[in-house]
C-alpha cells in the first residue's frame, strides 16, 4: 500500500473525529444556555413585547379618535355655516318687509294699492307659482344664483301683498304686530334653541291642523265675531309650533333637519311662519280696535 494513501485516510478520519467533536461541544454549549436561562428574563421580555403592542393599538386608536374628532369639528363648522347663511338671508327678507309694510303709512301708497287690485292678484300669482317652484323643485332651489333670484323676487311679492293688508290698518296697530312679531320670534327662538322636546316628529299632526284651521277660518264667519277671534289666536298657535319645529330642522339638534344645500328652503320655511304670525296678530289687534 502506499504510504501517501494512509497519511490521506488518517487524516481525513481525523478531521471528521475534530468535526464531531465540535459538533457535539457546540449542541452542548446550546442545552446549556437554555436550561440555565433565567426565567425572570424571558418574564421581563414577554412584558414589554405586550407592552410594545399595547402601545401601537393605543397609537392606533388615538389617531382614530382623532380623526373622529376632526370630522366632528369640520361638520360642526359646515352646520354653522349653514345656519349662518340661513338666518342672515332671513334677516335680511324681514328688514325688506316690514320696511315695505311702513310704506303704508303714506296716504299715497293707500291711495294707490287700494285703486288697483288687479296689481295684488298679478303679484299673488306670480308669488304662488314661485313658492312653489323652490318648495317642489329641489334642482332649481340649490342651483346658485337662480334660487337667490327665485327668492328675492317672492319676498318682493309678498313684501307688496303685505303692503295692502297693512294699508287697511292704522300705523300704530302695524308698529305694535312687527313688535310683537319680532319678540315672539325671538322668544320661539331661544326655546326651540334649548328645549329637550322634540318638535321634529310634528310635522304630520301640524299638516292636519292647517287644514282644518283653513276650514275652520272659511266656515268660521258664519258663527260670529268670537268664532273669527278664536280662529286668529289658533293661527298664531299653530304656526307657533310650526316656527319652533322649522327651527329645530335647521339646527338639527335632534337627528332630523335641513341638508346643508337647503338654506333657501329653510328661510323660506321660517319666512311663512313668521309672517303667517304678523298677519294673525295684525288681525286680532285690528279687529280688538273696531270694537
Amino acid at each position: 500500500m502506499n504510504p501517501n494513501n494512509n497519511k490521506i485516510s488518517q487524516r481525513s478520519t481525523g478531521n471528521l473525529n475534530n468535526i464531531q467533536m465540535e459538533n457535539q461541544q457546540i449542541k452542548y454549549y446550546q442545552d446549556y444556555q437554555i436550561n440555565n436561562i433565567n426565567p425572570n428574563f424571558v418574564n421581563n421580555y414577554a412584558l414589554n413585547i405586550s407592552k410594545m403592542n399595547q402601545l401601537k393599538n393605543n397609537n392606533g386608536s388615538n389617531d382614530d379618535i382623532k380623526e373622529e374628532e376632526n370630522s366632528e369639528d369640520i361638520y360642526k363648522k359646515i352646520r354653522i355655516g349653514f345656519i349662518r347663511k340661513v338666518y342672515v338671508v332671513l334677516l335680511f327678507q324681514l328688514s325688506f318687509t316690514f320696511g315695505v309694510c311702513c310704506l303704508s303709512f303714506l296716504e299715497k301708497i293707500r291711495d294707490f294699492v287700494s285703486s288697483h287690485p288687479i296689481i295684488y292678484l298679478i303679484i299673488a300669482i306670480i308669488s304662488f307659482i314661485i313658492v312653489i317652484i323652490l318648495s317642489c323643485c329641489i334642482k332649481i332651489a340649490r342651483k346658485v344664483p337662480i334660487n337667490y333670484l327665485l327668492l328675492f323676487i317672492w319676498t318682493f311679492c309678498e313684501s307688496y301683498l303685505l303692503l295692502t293688508v297693512c294699508s287697511f290698518y292704522n300705523y300704530e296697530i302695524v308698529l305694535t304686530a312687527i313688535g310683537l312679531t319680532v319678540g315672539i320670534t325671538i322668544g320661539l327662538t331661544i326655546y326651540a334653541c334649548y328645549t329637550k322636546t322634540d318638535f321634529t316628529m310634528c310635522g304630520g299632526i301640524l299638516f292636519c291642523l292647517l287644514i282644518g284651521l283653513l276650514f275652520f277660518g272659511i266656515f268660521g264667519f258664519l258663527f260670529g265675531e268670537w268664532v273669527y277671534t278664536l280662529y286668529c289666536y289658533l293661527g298664531v298657535l299653530l304656526f307657533s309650533f310650526y316656527l319652533i319645529m322649522d327651527t329645530q330642522l335647521i339646527l338639527k339638534k335632534f337627528g332630523n333637519g335641513f341638508d346643508i344645500d337647503d338654506y333657501i328652503i329653510a328661510t323660506l320655511s321660517l319666512y311663512i311662519d313668521i309672517i303667517n304670525i304678523f298677519l294673525f296678530v295684525l288681525r286680532i289687534l285690528g279687529f280688538n280696535c273696531m270694537k
